[in-house]
């Protein structure tokens, strides 16, 4: 068996995948094996651009204009309940939940609410207690976590934690990502754009079987040459040699050519779909334009965004946004921000209404100013009716729209 000790082998890796272990002397469950996952997940988006750029979509989308008009700041900091909600929204399209911190007064009234970053805390078993700490690097051992208690409407003292968090079947005290399952395509997203990071700025990518013919050296100087290659000729990214040694060249190993020095621009192209299309899948992206990504046989026409648009939105953002509304309705109430709030949408696209349109729902002044021409004081009285029906066209549907259309054609043709 002596003679194939000089083969390496490769092994297959797999993305990172959490886990959940007790450290019952602290009180806490830590979350992954170094209990870093969170900084793991913020890892890969900020060096997946696919990846980052739907999250960032995600966020938009969800959180849209925000709440309209909120008379009142969530805490003496002077951040209002917008900057919280945004900030929830991400963490919960990041790590699949959020935190927020609620401040009691003396006379039990919710004095503030905080948002607290998901990567800084830490879960009791129980779902009881909570731990906060700016680094949980194990390295980290001067700074202590501080523990508070679990929200709880009932005993208004102190400062408690809300937890919100998405069902997660494999564990009930961390939650996962919705894009969990195409982790490994993020991952191999992040490591295709090293492999070109590497080409660029080494020009060597080792795929070939390099053997050596002088002679069986020992061990220890096998793995030096191998070390020497490697700082020599490739980067901590790219060092993927195949080294043998031999006797002699009449003992060399006959292997076929390992493929080309560098992916080809058909391999590249190949990989890269296959990586865009299963990271669009894991996302429940039903067109990439939403998210500025051009993808091959798509026109990119208005109709074509709006209509992906109305299909993403009723499959994924407004159970996103109502979700949110219901969290922060009830804790907006009891900090004495009354009110039914409901998150203004935003679209990818503004309307476009022919002439015919504007010209009907628009004052003289209005047109005057579209064609740069000083206002006419006589028209000012129809200016309010005339704002009102423009208030009543922000938020009509692209159908609605055709129908307007068809309406002021029938019109204008005195078919109406």
């Amino acid at each position: 068996m002596s003679q194939y000790r000089n083969l390496i082998t490769i092994q297959f890796d797999q993305a990172q995948q959490p886990k959940f272990e007790e450290k019952k002397a602290a009180g806490y469950v830590e979350f992954g094996e170094k209990n870093d996952y969170p900084n793991y997940l913020i890892g890969l988006y900020d060096e997946s651009p696919k990846h980052g750029a739907i999250i960032k979509g995600k966020i938009n989308y969800i959180f849209g204009k925000g709440f309209k008009d909120v008379p009142k700041t969530a805490n003496t900091e002077g951040e209002s309940w917008n900057v919280l909600l945004k900030r929830c929204v991400q963490d919960g399209q990041l790590f699949g939940g959020y935190y927020m911190q609620i401040v009691y007064n003396a006379l039990g009234n919710i004095a503030n609410v905080f948002h607290i970053p998901f990567q800084k805390v830490r879960v009791s078993k129980d779902l009881r207690k909570f731990y906060v700490k700016n680094d949980w690097q194990a390295s980290n051992y001067k700074e202590k976590p501080r523990p508070y208690d679990a929200y709880n409407p009932n005993e208004k003292t102190g400062s408690q934690i809300l937890y919100i968090k998405q069902y997660n079947p494999s564990s009930e005290i961390y939650p996962k990502p919705d894009y969990f399952q195409c982790l490994n395509y993020i991952e191999s997203d992040i490591q295709i754009s090293r492999h070109i990071l590497g080409n660029a700025k080494h020009n060597f990518v080792a795929t070939k079987l390099i053997n050596f013919n002088n002679g069986m050296p020992q061990e220890e100087e096998q793995e030096q040459v191998e070390l020497d290659m490697k700082k020599k000729f490739a980067n901590h990214d790219g060092d993927r040699f195949v080294l043998s040694f031999n006797p002699s060249k009449e003992n060399a190993i006959d292997i076929v050519d390992l493929g080309q020095t560098s992916l080809t621009k058909e391999d590249f192209t190949n990989v890269n779909n296959l990586v865009q299309q299963e990271i669009f899948a894991g996302h429940q992206i039903t067109s990439p334009m939403l998210f500025g990504i051009k993808t091959e046989g798509q026109l990119g026409g208005r109709s074509e965004i709006r209509d992906a648009y109305e299909i993403f939105n009723n499959t994924f953002v407004n159970e996103r946004q109502q979700a949110h509304e219901e969290v922060f309705n009830k804790l907006m109430n009891l900090a004495g921000v009354t009110g039914d709030w409901k998150i203004v949408p935003v679209e990818p696209l503004g309307f476009e209404f022919g002439e015919a349109v504007m010209a009907a729902n628009m004052t003289r002044n209005e047109i005057r100013e579209k064609l740069g021409l000083a206002p006419d004081v006589a028209d000012a009285s129809g200016s309010t009716q005339a704002m009102q029906g423009n208030d009543a066209l922000v938020n009509i549907t692209g159908r609605q729209q055709q129908a307007l259309l068809r309406i002021s054609r029938l019109f204008t043709n005195g078919k109406l």
